[in-house]
């Protein structure tokens, strides 16, 4: 009677090992996709670029001969012309004058010219969050003035 209980307490460790087998397998494949450390940006199958980029480093990022998709200015400019977007900066009158390189959707490169830092660091912060709705794996420029 003892070897039966101990071939079924065996069958449940043998299941409880089994169970822990499939959980590190999963959690090996969440790992892969949600690893911090990975740059996120790799994952476009483009260009590396660094982080808070200024235009020129955008350029310089995108290889020699990668194929360019023109977008439009103005589709371009659209996410830039919503007062919105700047109000947590309180430009209020203040001018500055923008530059942005946007590849596959998003904002690699800025450039702010103002003469207040302050705003210069918003304004760049508010442009990194936008997505742009036409995404295309090439680099395109827009410049805005306010």
């Amino acid at each position: 009677m003892d070897s039966d209980k101990s071939e079924s307490e065996g069958k449940g460790d043998e299941e409880k090992d089994s169970a822990s087998s499939k959980e590190e397998k999963k959690d090996d494949t969440a790992k892969k996709y949600d690893d911090p450390t990975k740059d996120s940006k790799d994952d476009s199958g483009g260009p590396s670029f660094p982080d808070n980029a200024s235009v020129a480093q955008a350029i310089a990022a995108v290889p020699k001969g990668t194929q360019r998709s023109n977008i439009d200015a103005e589709t371009l400019g659209e996410p830039l012309n919503k007062p919105e977007l700047y109000a947590p900066c309180k430009a209020g009158s203040q001018h500055f004058k923008l530059k942005v390189a946007v590849w596959n959707g998003k904002a690699v490169g800025i450039d702010v010219t103002t003469t207040n830092k302050a705003l210069a660091e918003c304004v760049k912060k508010q442009i990194q969050g936008i997505e742009w709705r036409d995404k295309v794996k090439s680099l395109n420029t827009v410049e805005y003035s306010m």
